[in-house]
Order: C-alpha cells, then structure tokens, then sequence
C-alpha cells in the first residue's frame, strides 16, 4: 500500500511540475542585448534616458505625448526648427501617477508642464495624415516654447491616456498592413523605434563623417545583431 501511494504521489508530481525539470537556456539562445532605452516626451526635443520603461498600447510610457504646433495647431519638428533637439527634459510622476514635464534650454528658465485638467478642451492635431486628440498645456508653456524658438503663436499640447490617439490605419501606407487598433501618439509613425548598433555600424562604413545613435532618435538601441 505504501509503495502505491508512494507510486501515485511522484505519478501526480512530474505531471503537475514538467516545467520545473526544465531550463530556459533548453529553448533560448541570446540573439541581442538592449544597450540603450530612450523616449522623448515633447516631440523632437532632447532625448530622455531610461533603465527601465513601461510599454503601453500607444508606445514606450511618456513617450512623444507632448508636441508643439504652430499659431495654425500645425506640428513643429526639428525640420521646421532645429532648435528644438536642444530643449533638455525629464518626465517625473507624483504618487497618483500624475506626470510633470520638465524642461530647460540655454538662456531659459526651468519650466514645469503639469497635466492639463480633464475638463480641458480637446484639440484635433494633425500629424502625418493621422488625428489625434490633445489638450493645450497652458499660456506659460506657449510663451516659453515660442520665446525659445523663436517662433510666435507656439503652443503646447498633452496627449493622455484618454485622449484620441493616431490610428495607423488612417494613413494610406499603413491601412493594409496595421492591426485595427494600432495607435500612437505623435510619433511620426511606429510605436516604438528599434535601431541596431550593428546597423549604424555598417553605415558609418560608407560615410565620411560617421553619425551618432541619436540622429536617428530610436526608443530601444540593441547590441550583438549580425
């Protein structure tokens, strides 16, 4: 009778536990090591570092959620005006998980972006074919951002989680191959950018002047790819 039971127990043990006579190096090989993690919190300004990130539907968290457009509600990038790669910032969050953007550029003050209240009026803004929803930050924001710039009218606007987001498939390249749901904020387009250093490797071979990871503004930068 002992050895019965005892033959049942180990019977209901293997069957109950396969997974733990395993090992995760039986079925994983390492292909690529992540070597940098990077969002931008207002649209084509500095870049931020990361050790850790969340991601969301829409992207990597805080990532691109802020943009400033023109006295038109007409996105600005660095194409329109360079100066704004040299605006430094940082998202922090309180413990509600309320998000203050914090910015700064030579010559200017430190300036603090909270969250817009909900009752906000939404704005529709325009990127790439693509709308989505965002909520003016403020009059302080708007003239710092301009006086900075240079450029008069500017405004910034905040993209939250209940906003409307840019649905790919509104864009006549993406509407064939995105998912239904698939949105972002106001990035250009993808949800999250991966660039890898064995590719800026190889086309640094054929430039003169070798460029920099961060001319390409990618939110994952991995390592050890062919």
């Amino acid at each position: 009778a002992v050895v019965a039971v005892a033959g049942i127990w180990l019977y209901y043990k293997k069957k109950k536990d396969p997974i733990k006579r395993c090992k995760l190096d039986d079925y994983t090989e390492p292909v690529a090591t992540v070597d940098g993690l990077r969002i931008y919190p207002l649209k084509s300004a500095h870049q931020m570092e990361l050790e850790y990130t969340e991601c969301t539907f829409r992207g990597l968290k805080n990532d691109r959620c802020w943009v400033v457009v023109d006295n038109e509600y007409t996105f600005i990038n660095q194409k329109k005006c360079p100066k704004l790669a040299t605006v430094v910032q940082r998202v922090e969050e309180d413990s509600n998980g309320k998000c203050t953007l914090v910015m700064s550029a030579h010559g200017m003050s430190v300036l603090e972006v909270g969250q817009p209240d909900t009752s906000t009026a939404v704005m529709p803004i325009k990127i790439f074919s693509m709308i989505g929803e965002g909520q003016d930050v403020g009059d302080e924001a708007a003239f710092w951002i301009s006086e900075y710039l240079e450029v008069e009218g500017c405004r910034i606007f905040f993209m939250s989680n209940a906003s409307k987001p840019r649905m790919l498939k509104d864009h006549h390249k993406f509407a064939d191959i995105s998912l239904p749901n698939e949105q972002t904020s106001f990035s250009n387009f993808s949800t999250v950018f991966v660039v890898s250093q064995s590719s800026l490797n190889e086309l640094n071979t054929r430039l003169e002047t070798p460029l920099p990871m961060n001319r390409f503004r990618p939110n994952i930068v991995v390592n050890g790819t062919p």
